[in-house]
């Protein structure tokens, strides 16, 4: 970790102990970079206003930008969310926003600190076809045809649909955990122990503050091995503050072990405790601590979210999962897969029709896209192929891991 992500972090942290943080200009800058490349300029715009740090203006203005901006599209997001909220609410669909779409209206101090991506939301899975019919008439649009058995059987949510209007993006989910990733969680279990809410005047659910505490870490680390995590990492340390006498720490430990999933949720609750202060109780850590658990998974872990999303995205999927597997017959079978995917991958990647289309047209597709990815390889420089090696190689140290 730098100093200035270093110096970062003192920013963000709960509490600070310090209020004296001497930067330069050419710090300020670059943590102006990566906020933004983190999309939490916003967020850090609205903390250092509450903080006695002199910014320099050009900074100053830049952040108050980004934040007014942010809070500009917050505010049509949240009239189109009243949209599909107001027509779930009459088909009788249960509804559980998930994350930035939720957390933005109900975790920040304001609806411009939290920028969103796309809205997650939470319903059924025998409800999936009407939310996604619902969300069409509405106005979302979806660039893949849904073929409805395929996505429930290989992701937990459905094919993305887009207003073109503002291009807000919608995912209908079914599940928190993708079906790829080794867990014991029962769906059924997170509507059990859902709580009644309301946003924009509209009953919902949410999930409640155990589980969500695990969503997010769960987000976080094993889910994406620490890549793009930054926002929920803020999400996840403004959740344990705001909710830290109503916590049940020890059924947080005991769920996530249960759920198979507390290696790295172990590790992105250290990370917020330690390193931005959130008030996370000793006795979670000394009695839920995972077996084979070290800093050195902190420090890796760590590097792996100052990664800006940019740069973690160009990396190529093939090689990910080609590096991450062990043993000469499993890369084998691996790369098979790579070459040859089954007509169910290829039409939830590609959107293609596998009753429309030969094996052999899918074939080639896929090939094609292989090519298109190695020759973007090849035009990376020298030292962007280093650095998405480090990046790999970390990814690979904590995969093995979490998946020990």
């Amino acid at each position: 970790m730098t100093s200035v992500q270093s110096k970062l972090l003192q920013i963000i942290r709960l509490n600070r102990n310090s209020d004296h943080v001497n930067f330069t200009i050419e710090q300020w800058e670059e943590i102006l970079e990566l906020a933004k490349g983190h999309y939490i300029a916003p967020f850090l715009y609205t903390k250092l206003n509450n903080l006695p740090i002199q910014v320099p203006n050009e900074i100053s203005v830049k952040l108050k930008k980004s934040y007014f901006q942010n809070t500009g599209r917050n505010l049509a997001i949240a009239s189109v969310f009243k949209q599909i909220a107001m027509a779930l609410e009459t088909q009788n669909i249960p509804l559980i926003p998930l994350k930035g779409v939720y957390l933005a209206q109900t975790l920040y101090k304001t609806l411009g600190e939290r920028v969103i991506g796309d809205f997650d939301l939470l319903v059924p899975k025998d409800k999936l076809l009407l939310a996604f019919e619902i969300a069409t008439q509405v106005g979302f649009t979806s660039s893949k045809p849904l073929i409805l058995e395929e996505w429930i059987r290989t992701k937990h949510q459905l094919c993305l649909q887009v207003n073109p209007e503002n291009k807000f993006g919608l995912e209908w989910h079914w599940h928190i955990f993708s079906p790829t990733q080794s867990h014991q969680l029962k769906v059924d279990a997170l509507w059990d122990r859902a709580v009644p809410i309301e946003i924009a005047q509209y009953h919902m659910m949410a999930l409640s503050h155990e589980d969500t505490v695990l969503h997010l870490a769960n987000h976080i680390s094993n889910h994406h091995q620490f890549l793009f995590g930054f926002r929920n990492l803020i999400d996840l340390m403004l959740f344990c503050d705001k909710h830290q006498d109503e916590l049940d720490w020890h059924l947080i430990g005991s769920r996530a072990r249960k759920w198979g999933i507390d290696k790295g949720a172990f590790v992105a609750i250290y990370i917020v405790r330690h390193y931005l202060g959130a008030p996370i109780p000793a006795q979670f850590l000394g009695q839920f601590k995972p077996e084979g658990f070290s800093e050195e998974h902190v420090k890796d872990a760590l590097q792996q979210l100052f990664v800006l999303p940019g740069q973690a995205q160009s990396i190529s999927m093939t090689r990910q999962r080609i590096q991450s597997t062990s043993g000469i017959v499993s890369k084998g079978r691996e790369l098979v897969d790579i070459l040859f995917p089954t007509p169910s991958r290829m039409a939830v990647r590609y959107g293609i029709d596998p009753d429309k289309t030969s094996r052999l047209q899918m074939i080639l597709i896929r090939w094609k896209s292989l090519a298109q990815q190695a020759l973007m390889k090849i035009r990376q420089g020298g030292g962007e192929k280093t650095a998405v090696s480090q990046i790999l190689k970390r990814r690979q140290g904590l995969n093995r891991w979490l998946s020990s």
